[in-house]
């Protein structure tokens, strides 16, 4: 274990000079201040503290643009969730009604198979065989189910992962981009 002296009540090697650096100075300007043979840093005290106020100035005005950035940021990442989210909504719709459309057909082909079977063998026939009575009852509530009056379907689950084809180059996890 390293232990640190006590500091001294004075500084033996002292020279009397005192300066102050300005660890933060803009470039350009004046960023450490001292005492110096044509004056002392007394004199040059209001042109430290306005250095020093310029750079809290300019320090909170880098923060509020920080802060405005972000925000932005924020406002730009939940409009394009918000975007993603309808179009996510919209695609999933669209899918359902080609679905549904695909459903219609293939009923509309059903129908006209179980016209086209009792046009061949009779509808007598088809009464004597109990077989195929059931199957063409159970092809005939199969196209009737199909064809029911529409319904908006439900949405789907909003995921990350699902949001992430409609983002772009956002992240759905958060205002930052991939």
């Amino acid at each position: 274990m390293q232990f640190v002296d006590r500091p001294k009540p004075y500084d033996s090697a002292a020279t009397g000079e005192l300066n102050i650096e300005a660890l933060t100075g803009s470039y350009g300007r004046q960023s450490s201040w001292g005492d110096r043979s044509r004056w002392k840093l007394e004199d040059r005290l209001p042109n430290l503290l306005r250095e020093l106020e310029l750079q809290a100035v300019e320090a909170e005005e880098r923060r509020l643009a920080r802060e405005r950035e972000q925000a932005e940021r924020q406002r730009r990442w939940e409009a394009a969730m918000e975007n993603a989210k309808r179009q996510l909504i919209e695609d999933h719709r669209f899918e359902a009604l080609r679905n549904r459309v695909r459903a219609w057909e293939e009923a509309e082909a059903i129908r006209a198979y179980c016209a086209a079977v009792e046009a061949r063998h009779g509808a007598d026939a088809i009464a004597a065989d109990h077989e195929a009575a059931q199957w063409l009852e159970l092809a005939r509530e199969h196209a009737d189910r199909a064809q029911q009056l529409p319904r908006v379907p439900a949405d789907p689950e909003i995921t990350p992962d699902r949001l992430k084809p409609y983002l772009g180059s956002w992240s759905p996890y958060g205002a930052h981009r991939w």
